[in-house]
């Protein structure tokens, strides 16, 4: 009778001293990419953060007030036309159902 959960790997000292140090290795590079990746995220919404600051402290053109423009750019008014999707809501074709979801037919 087959087993439900495999054996467990049994390796030599030095194999599994050198299996743990390339785990930790990659683990350990994983966590500084994660780490770069979110410092970045975080640096571009700081600049966001900044850049609407200054938009909402800064008195508009002319004769209007403070905030104009950044009022301007957070309306989206007119920007979509009828038929188009707003990127905010716009999804990547991986999570879209297939249109086929599977194909019965297909032999090897």
């Amino acid at each position: 009778m087959p087993r439900a959960v495999p054996a467990p790997l049994r390796f030599a000292r030095n194999r599994a001293l050198r299996h743990w140090t390339i785990h930790r290795a990659w683990q350990l590079f994983q966590r500084n990419e994660r780490v770069r990746q979110e410092y970045e995220l975080q640096r571009l919404h700081q600049s966001m953060r900044r850049a609407c600051e200054e938009l909402r402290t800064t008195s508009g053109p002319g004769t209007r007030n403070e905030g104009h423009l950044f009022q301007l750019a957070m309306d989206k008014a007119g920007v979509y036309s009828l038929s188009s999707v707003p990127i905010e809501y716009a999804r990547p074709q991986t999570e879209t159902p297939a249109r086929q979801p599977w194909n019965h037919e297909w032999k090897r």
